[in-house]
């Protein structure tokens, strides 16, 4: 949505650095100990989706990811860190900068199939699905059919549902769109840049 923030060196080094100190901040938090390092969590999804960066070449996109997550780990090498993969497919692209592996899967995505398991796709890290939906078009739940078959299928290790209330492509709850989104971003980016 800002590809100039990818694109521009300029630019991209100072969101860096707003980025860097945002984690340096992070990290002197005592729930950052607690939940992080010592809590069980499996570490940080640092860029979700990255896939569907607008106005971006993969080239210019992938540097950058690798980029941001080097600066995470430089902060603190305990931190595991991953990319929320828009598909199984696209998860290949960002094993090598990650610590663990996460991807996610709707159905209109088509069939957990046998081609989209983590050995077919040649994922050799953990794999976690971060995101899928947890009720058919029925609003029926299925979860623990669907954690099934992303265990069976895929072969992960873990999965959660995106939101117990969803409601089928395109409802989640915490998109912005039109107007609201346009007046939202801009607000949103000015104010983290001057707070950290």
């Amino acid at each position: 949505e800002y590809p100039e923030l990818i694109e521009d060196p300029a630019k991209q080094a100072a969101f860096l650095t707003i980025l860097e100190k945002l984690h340096r901040y992070m990290v002197a938090l005592p729930t950052y100990d607690q939940v992080i390092r010592r809590g069980g969590a499996s570490g940080i999804d640092a860029v979700n989706e990255p896939e569907f960066g607008q106005g971006v070449d993969f080239q210019s996109l992938e540097a950058f990811v690798a980029r941001y997550l080097a600066l995470i780990k430089r902060i603190d090498p305990a931190t595991r860190v991953t990319v929320g993969s828009r598909t199984p497919e696209d998860a290949k692209r960002w094993e090598p900068y990650v610590d663990f592996t996460t991807l996610h899967y709707y159905d209109h995505m088509g069939p957990l199939t046998p081609a989209r398991s983590k050995r077919a796709l040649g994922l050799t890290k953990p794999v976690v699905v971060t995101e899928f939906n947890p009720r058919d078009q029925n609003g029926t739940s299925v979860i623990r059919d669907r954690l099934d078959a992303i265990r069976r299928v895929i072969g992960a290790n873990g999965a959660f549902p995106w939101a117990l209330d969803y409601e089928g492509p395109g409802q989640d709850m915490l998109r912005l769109e039109g107007d609201a989104a346009e007046q939202h971003r801009p607000h949103t980016y000015q104010e983290l840049s001057q707070r950290v």
